[in-house]
């Protein structure tokens, strides 16, 4: 999958080696020509699949759009983050996300999502492409989800606020961040009338 512009850069010279590898992930290294013709070496992160969707989910009451995130333990950073529903996927697809949506957040999906885009969170490092999907969900009468197996919790917020939450710096999660990018610019932002 590309989402960039494609141009000439890194020559492979030679195999690439694994250097390390787990049930999460891979690291591989392959020797380069750089593109100041200088020989190097390239390492890249091959986590999981390498595929990861986001589903922002939106529910609409009396005129108001309210989206759903996740507050949840995240051991790498030893910190809870604040996260649209998101995971590793075995495709690109709106099945994918769904399942992830319907996993974390328990709501249910009404018809039409809308695919905002794609991006690399990390194309220095990672492999991993990630496609973000919206949402329309039914308003539900108790908001308030636990996922089982994280212990992953569920917030809603309004437009202003999930604004708010980002600008002051309480969303950290740059998946997140690239996924409200996406949706602001989409200009999805909005009740749909």
């Amino acid at each position: 999958m590309s989402f960039g512009v494609t141009e000439p850069g890194f020559t492979p010279t030679g195999p690439s080696e694994t250097r390390f590898q787990n049930d999460k992930m891979r690291v591989d290294e392959t020797p380069v020509i750089r593109p100041d013709g200088r020989p190097g070496t390239v390492t890249i992160v091959r986590p999981g699949t390498g595929l990861g969707v986001v589903a922002i989910p939106r529910a609409t009451a009396k005129g108001v759009s309210y989206y759903g995130l996740v507050k949840q333990h995240r051991p790498a950073s030893n910190s809870f983050t604040l996260e649209f529903p998101r995971g590793w996927a075995t495709a690109l697809t709106v099945e994918e996300a769904q399942r992830e949506l319907e996993e974390e957040v328990g709501c249910e999906v009404l018809p039409d999502p809308v695919r905002l885009g794609g991006f690399y969170p990390e194309p220095g490092l990672m492999d991993t492409a990630v496609v973000v999907y919206l949402f329309d969900t039914k308003p539900q009468e108790n908001m308030l989800f636990q996922e089982e197996k994280s212990g992953a919790k569920q917030l809603w917020v309004n437009d202003g606020t999930l604004t708010s939450l980002v600008t002051s710096g309480v969303i950290t999660c740059g998946i997140t961040l690239a996924a409200w990018a996406q949706l602001v610019a989409s200009g999805q932002m909005s009740p749909k009338p």
